[in-house]
Formats: C-alpha cells, sequence, structure tokens
C-alpha cells in the first residue's frame, strides 16, 4: 500500500468518525431535550433555551451524573470495564454486582 492510500484511507476513517460523532451527539441532545434534563445542567443557557445548547450534549452528561447514585455510577462503571474487556453485555451486567461485591470484601479485608 503506497503513503497516498494509507493517508486516504486515514482521512476516511477521520471523516467517518466526524460523521459519527456528531450524530451521536445530536441523539444526546434530542434525548436531554425531551427528558427536560436541560433543567438540571449547570449551563444557564441551556436552562433559559430550555433546551440542551452545546455541541457536547452537556445536559444530558450532567444530568445523568447528577440523578445517579454512587451506587450506580460503581454498577455502571464495572459493567462497562467488562465490556471494555470483552465480555459480552448481558453477561457483564450479570457479573458487575460480584466484582462490586468482590472490591468491597477486598476493602474491608484491607481494613477501610
Amino acid at each position: 500500500m503506497t503513503d497516498d492510500s494509507r493517508a486516504g484511507a486515514a482521512a476516511q476513517r477521520a471523516a467517518d468518525y466526524a460523521i459519527h460523532r456528531a450524530h451521536h451527539e445530536s441523539v444526546l441532545r434530542r434525548l436531554a431535550d425531551r427528558a427536560g434534563i436541560w433543567a438540571y445542567c449547570p449551563n444557564a443557557a441551556c436552562r433559559r433555551r430550555r433546551a440542551c445548547s452545546r455541541d457536547d450534549a452537556f445536559c444530558f452528561r450532567a444530568a445523568v451524573n447528577a440523578l445517579m447514585t454512587d451506587e450506580d455510577r460503581a454498577f455502571y462503571g464495572a459493567a462497562f470495564a467488562l465490556m471494555g474487556r470483552g465480555v459480552p453485555r448481558d453477561q457483564a451486567f450479570a457479573q458487575a454486582r460480584d466484582v462490586l461485591a468482590a472490591q468491597e470484601r477486598a476493602l474491608r479485608g484491607i481494613g477501610m
């Protein structure tokens, strides 16, 4: 493969990723708007517009962070970490509680 064809392939992958990312953020903004999540957003412009006004769908992420408990964050963090290691989704969610319980036992074992 020539350098030009590699550069062309890399440019195409970058363009495809940019399109995917823009679509993903658009979907998150629409979810935030429909659910009224902008009401929880620390960005005053979102609350004034009653819609997510940032390009990175900040309202959605801020609300999810504000509305989730520490236990929820730990559970989903464990499940997503397992999925990142290749564990199938259903199995990862089933194993996440076991992972958290093992972490809890380990912490108690060292006196925390």
